[in-house]
């Protein structure tokens, strides 16, 4: 990415106002996560064009380094496409995103598991 540390100065703005709005303080990994993930879609503006359940069945049936990275990417999406409300008329249901994303992070931290007592 060309525009990196502005996209990250932009995307800090953005976690900040949200904060703002709903008046809510993060912890600052929490806070650094969100925004390092705002910058990553930054410049991606149509990142959700594939259906998020053919993704996460790929990503299920890939080795574990490989998997965890792809459910990660989705649960990141899913967690993006939720919170902006982007595209909402077109969702499944309010919560299809939400609960994508759970099993989406749910299955990447059981491969991190996984990974773990076997190694």
């Amino acid at each position: 990415m060309q525009h990196w540390m502005t996209y990250v100065r932009y995307s800090y703005e953005v976690v900040l106002e949200a904060e703002s709005r709903v008046c809510v303080n993060l912890d600052h990994d929490t806070e650094a996560y969100l925004v390092h993930l705002v910058a990553r879609y930054f410049d991606k503006p149509k990142f959700n064009e594939e259906p998020v359940a053919i993704k996460m069945m790929e990503g299920m049936n890939k080795p574990v380094e490989i998997k965890k990275d792809m459910l990660q990417r989705v649960g990141d999406q899913c967690l993006l496409v939720h919170s902006l409300e982007l595209n909402k008329r077109r969702w499944p249901s309010n919560s299809y995103y939400q609960d994508m994303g759970q099993l989406a992070y749910s299955n990447v931290a059981y491969a991190h598991r996984l990974d773990n007592i076997i190694s």
